[in-house]
C-alpha cells in the first residue's frame, strides 16, 4: 500500500502529461487513414509545385475527405508522425528556414521512396545538405570520373551530391537511379557502368539543379522526385537575418547553438525516460508493487524526468532572450528581402539581368560592415538600410543598360513604399495599365482631348479614390484643359475637392493620364520626393570600386549600350 501511494505521488506532476499524450495517440489513430491518403497525395503530386499551389492542393484534397466523411489531422500533427522536434530543430540549426514550406521539402526527402532531384536555384538546399552530412561527396553532372566516385560512395556508404543537372544525367548510372537492386551472396547489390557494386545501406544520393523552372525529361520525372526548393519570402528573410546576425553578434551564433544543443540533448534524455516508463510498467511481471527493483527504477526515472523537465525550461528562457534579439534585427532582414525580390524581378526587361543569391548575400555583407554604427539598434539599422539600399542602387544600375537606369529607380522606389505601407499594390497597377476600351460616355471636351486619354479617365471612375471624376471633368472643363496644356503640370494644384482628396501618387496617375509626354520629368519627381535625389542623378564611374568587387574568379566585363 505504502509502495503505491508513493508511485502515485511520484508521477502527479506526471499525470496531465500522461492525459494529454494518450488523447494525441487517440487522435492519431482516428486520423490514420485520413493522413494516410493525404499524405501519400502530397509525395505524388506535390513535390514539384510552388508554395501557393501546394496549399490549394492541400485545401482540395481536405475537401475531398470532407466529402468521404474521413477524418484527418492537422499539418502539424501529419508531420510530427514523421519528424520529431528534435530532427526539425537539427535542420533549422543547419540552415534550413523554419517554415512550413522547407519543412515539407525536408519531409518529401525524408519520406519519399525516390531519390530526390532539387530545383535549387540559389543553393540554399544545396548548403542545407552539406551542413547536414557529416561526409558528402560533391560530383558534378560532367564531372569525367563521376561513375567511379559514386560507385565508391555506394559500397562505403558515403552521401553523394551531383549537381548542376540539367537535361543529362549519365546513363551508366540509370540502374542506381531507379533503385534496382538484387542480391549476390546474401548482399544487396547494383550495375553501374556494367559492374557490379555492393550497395551500403548508409548511401544516400541527391541531385540538384540551378534551374528555376520545373521541365525536366520524362526520364527525371518518372525515376526521381523532383522537390521545389526554389526560393520564398519566408527563406530569403531567414537567410538574410541570419546574415546579420552573425555579422553583428557574433556571440549570439555561439549562445544559440549551445541552447539549441542543450534542448535538444535534454528532450532526447526526456523522451528515453518516458519510454523507460512505459518498457518498466510492460516488462515487469506480477505485481510491480511487489517487485522493488521495479519500483526503484520508476522512481529514477520520474527524478530524471524533473530535472530534464527543468533544464527544458531553463533552456527555453535563453531561446526567448535570444529571440527577441535576433526579432530585433527582422527589420533590416525583411528590407533587404524587399531589395532583392525586387533586383530579380529585372530579368523580366532583359534576361542577361540575373543576379544570384550569393552575390547579393556579399552585397548584403558590405554594407553591414562598411556602413555606420550606433549602440542604439533602432539608429544602426536605419544607416544600415540607407547604406545597403543605395549600395544596391548603384552596383546593380552600372550593369545595366542607360536605357532600364530609370525603371530601375522606379520600380526599387515603388517596392519600398508598398513595403512600408506607403503604396498599395494596386496603386501600381493603375499607374501603368493603359484602357483601350471605350468607356460609353461622350467626351466631353472632345477638340484638345483625344478619346484614347478619355478612356483612361473613365476608367478611374471604378476606383473608389476618383469616383465622381467624369462629372466633374465634365462640370469644370477649364480647370482640366490648364493641366492638359500647362508647360509643368505637375506644379499646378489639382482644384478641389481632389488636391485635398488624392494623394501625391494618385495625383501622378491624373497627370500622367492628361500630360504622358511628362512621364520621364514625374517619374524623377516622384523617386526624388519617396527615395532621394541621388536615386535618379547620373551616377559617377568608380573604377576603384568596382576592381574592389573582382578577384582571381570575379572578372569584370565591359558591355556597349545597343544602338
Amino acid at each position: 500500500m505504502g509502495r503505491g501511494i508513493e508511485i502515485v505521488e511520484t508521477f502527479a506532476e506526471e499525470k496531465e502529461w500522461w492525459i494529454q499524450e494518450k488523447e494525441k495517440q487517440d487522435y492519431y489513430l482516428e486520423c490514420m487513414l485520413g493522413d494516410i491518403l493525404l499524405v501519400s497525395a502530397m509525395v505524388l503530386y506535390l513535390p514539384s509545385l510552388p508554395n501557393y499551389a501546394r496549399d490549394e492542393s492541400m485545401i482540395k484534397f481536405g475537401e475531398i475527405l470532407k466529402e468521404k466523411e474521413i477524418q484527418f489531422s492537422n499539418a502539424d500533427s501529419r508531420v510530427s508522425l514523421f519528424l520529431s522536434e528534435i530532427l526539425m530543430k537539427k535542420w533549422e540549426q543547419f540552415g534550413l528556414p523554419n517554415n512550413d514550406f522547407y519543412i515539407f521539402n525536408g519531409l518529401l526527402i525524408t519520406i519519399c521512396p525516390r531519390w530526390p532531384l532539387l530545383v535549387d536555384p540559389e543553393q540554399q538546399a544545396a548548403n542545407w545538405i552539406r551542413n547536414l552530412e557529416d561526409e558528402l561527396l560533391l560530383v558534378d553532372v560532367s564531372d569525367e570520373d563521376i561513375i567511379q566516385k559514386v560507385k565508391n560512395s555506394v559500397e562505403l556508404g558515403i552521401p553523394t551530391m551531383i549537381s548542376n543537372v540539367e537535361d543529362k544525367i549519365d546513363s551508366h548510372l540509370d540502374n542506381l537511379i531507379k533503385k534496382t537492386f538484387f542480391v549476390e551472396d546474401n548482399v544487396p547489390c547494383v550495375m553501374i557502368g556494367g559492374e557490379s557494386v555492393k550497395y551500403n545501406k548508409n548511401f544516400k544520393l541527391y541531385f540538384t539543379s540551378k534551374k528555376d523552372r520545373i521541365d525536366f525529361p520524362s526520364r527525371f520525372q518518372s525515376h526521381l522526385t523532383i522537390i521545389n526548393f526554389v526560393l520564398v519570402s519566408a527563406g530569403l528573410q531567414d537567410h538574410l537575418l541570419r546574415i546579420v546576425v552573425s555579422k553583428e553578434r557574433p556571440d549570439l551564433k555561439q549562445k544559440k547553438e549551445a541552447a539549441m544543443k542543450q534542448y535538444c540533448e535534454a528532450t532526447k534524455l526526456l523522451e528515453e525516460n518516458r519510454a523507460k516508463v512505459l518498457n518498466i510498467l510492460l516488462q515487469t511481471e506480477g505485481n510491480i508493487l511487489e517487485n522493488e527493483s521495479a519500483v526503484e527504477s520508476l522512481k529514477e526515472c520520474q527524478h530524471n524526468i524533473s530535472d530534464h523537465l527543468l533544464k527544458i525550461k531553463k533552456v527555453k528562457g535563453h531561446q526567448e532572450k535570444i529571440e527577441e534579439i535576433n526579432v530585433g534585427y527582422s527589420p533590416i532582414a525583411k528590407h533587404a528581402s524587399v531589395l532583392f525580390e525586387t533586383v530579380h524581378k529585372l530579368s523580366s526587361l532583359n534576361h542577361m539581368y540575373r543576379y544570384s543569391l550569393l552575390w547579393f548575400s556579399n552585397l548584403y555583407g558590405y554594407s553591414i560592415e562598411n556602413s555606420n554604427k550606433s549602440k542604439l539598434l533602432q539608429k544602426r539599422l536605419r544607416y544600415l538600410s540607407d547604406h545597403l539600399t543605395f549600395n544596391c542602387f548603384q552596383q546593380i544600375s552600372r550593369s545595366l543598360y542607360h536605357k532600364d537606369k530609370r525603371t530601375f529607380s522606379f520600380m526599387l522606389c515603388i517596392d519600398l513604399m508598398i513595403y512600408k505601407q506607403k503604396l498599395r499594390p494596386t496603386d501600381f497597377h493603375i499607374l501603368m495599365e493603359d484602357v483601350n476600351e471605350e468607356s460609353g460616355n461622350p467626351n466631353p471636351a472632345s477638340k484638345w482631348l483625344s478619346d484614347a486619354i478619355w478612356n483612361n479617365i473613365c476608367a478611374l471612375e471604378k476606383i473608389e479614390d476618383y469616383q465622381g471624376i467624369i462629372e466633374d471633368f465634365s462640370t469644370h472643363i477649364a480647370n482640366w484643359k490648364m493641366i492638359h496644356e500647362a508647360k509643368e503640370p505637375d506644379d499646378l494644384p489639382l482644384h478641389e475637392p481632389w488636391h485635398s482628396r488624392l494623394s501625391k501618387f494618385f495625383r501622378l496617375v491624373v497627370i500622367k493620364i492628361l500630360r504622358p509626354d511628362k512621364m520621364t520629368e514625374l517619374l524623377d519627381t516622384f523617386i526624388s520626393e519617396n527615395l532621394g535625389y541621388k536615386f535618379v542623378e547620373p551616377l559617377h564611374f568608380d573604377l576603384g570600386r568596382i576592381l574592389a568587387d573582382t578577384g582571381p574568379r570575379i572578372p569584370m566585363i565591359f558591355l556597349l549600350d545597343p544602338p
